[in-house]
């Protein structure tokens, strides 16, 4: 993983560009990012891919952490690439 370098320079991020990470089935999180961020404030989304498979027991859902675990690291390393100067994890597992 690359280590998290100042934000560079951007005509709209110029106060902080966030790198955000998300599972690909979330609708909510990218959104309400948006809503939320003030001026010179940029929000930059990686989506880690998982399935859209129904949990019906904690097999399923320990499936579903181990896909995610997976696939965390190709996500940081795509949103990487616009040298955001933090990153937040969008999601939770409850």
């Amino acid at each position: 993983m690359a280590e998290v370098q100042p934000a560079s320079k951007d005509a709209l991020g110029y106060r902080m560009k966030f790198g955000v990470i998300a599972p690909s089935t979330n609708t909510i999180v990218q959104p309400e990012f948006g809503w939320m961020a003030p001026k010179g404030v940029t929000n930059h989304f990686s989506r880690i891919h998982i399935p859209d498979d129904p949990l019906g027991s904690d097999a399923d859902f320990e499936e579903l952490m181990v896909r995610i675990r997976a696939e965390l690291m190709q996500a940081v390393d795509r949103v990487m690439t616009a040298r955001p100067g933090a990153i937040v994890m969008g999601m939770s597992s409850e």
